[in-house]
């Protein structure tokens, strides 16, 4: 096998696949420096406080499948964010 052609092949494969490269390198990273990192309880916390995320990326997502593109996903998001925090607030 050709070192260049192997080359080829791990950078193909990088350009493909960078964002879980990244993903994989930062868990190691926090797991190194947080212990408690991969507990259960930790996973959960981190889904709990990102679910409001995974529900609007899901309504994107179909929205995007179907041909369209709903940039206001965003605004309404820091909108209600200010808002709650007003509300809360008072």
């Amino acid at each position: 096998m050709n070192s260049s052609n192997t080359r080829t092949r791990i950078g193909r494969f990088f350009q493909a696949n960078m964002p879980w490269v990244i993903l994989v390198v930062l868990s190691l990273v926090f797991s190194t420096f947080a212990p408690k990192f991969f507990t259960l309880k930790n996973i959960i916390n981190i889904l709990n406080q990102n679910a409001y995320l995974v529900v609007c990326a899901i309504g994107v997502t179909f929205v995007m499948m179907a041909g369209n593109l709903d940039l206001s996903v965003g605004y309404q998001m820091s909108l209600v964010g200010i808002l709650v925090g007003k509300l809360f607030q008072a």
